[in-house]
């Protein structure tokens, strides 16, 4: 029943995301690694992980050492989703 509040978390994880980036010199430091875990992300449509990624990657320069990965609750995870 968590589903209806996605879109509004989202929203707000963005804004948060924006935020700390504007206080932070990206020129002074770098983004290797994204993890998304806690409370299931794996909840998030594939379009919204699409949004959310864009903008993290929007942030830094992107290489073949980036690591990215992210938690899944098997039990709350759909085939469709994966």
């Amino acid at each position: 029943g968590r589903e209806a509040s996605i879109p509004v978390y989202l929203k707000m994880i963005i804004k948060e995301i924006k935020h700390t980036v504007s206080q932070v010199d990206l020129s002074q430091h770098y983004i290797d690694t994204i993890f998304l875990g806690g409370g299931t992300p794996n909840l998030l449509s594939p379009s919204q992980l699409e949004q959310l990624m864009t903008v993290l990657m929007d942030l830094t320069a992107t290489d073949n050492t980036m690591e990215v990965g992210m938690e899944i609750n098997p039990g709350e995870a759909t085939l469709d989703n994966l």
